[in-house]
């Protein structure tokens, strides 16, 4: 199990650096992404709706350390679950599985 961890934080690697990046995402792009998330989230998880707010403004957040602006725009913006790219990124896969362990504490 260890070696396949490992092995999926070498491929984000690959996707995408794993470094810090100091200048946040532009406000409107922040907005977007926050106000689209909550509409997702809402609706796939209606019984957690009231804390969409909170996961929805972690992943933004976590995002800005992890990748540079031009890399969150080849997301496309859709970072759906749903969404096979995202959940075959290690890089978003972690951020959610933070987020959403952060927001349910």
């Amino acid at each position: 199990m260890k070696q396949k961890a490992v092995f999926c934080l070498a491929l984000g690697l690959v996707s995408f650096p794993l470094v810090a990046h100091a200048e946040p995402y532009p406000t409107q792009a922040v907005n977007q992404f926050v106000s689209a998330c909550e509409d997702s989230f809402q609706s796939q998880i209606p019984g957690l709706a009231a804390k969409g707010g909170n996961y929805c403004r972690c992943v933004i957040q976590e995002l800005q350390t992890k990748l540079t602006f031009d890399q969150f725009k080849q997301l496309g913006g859709t970072l759906s679950p749903n969404d096979s790219a995202s959940l075959n990124n290690p890089v978003l896969v972690d951020t959610a599985q933070t987020c959403m362990s952060k927001t349910l504490q």
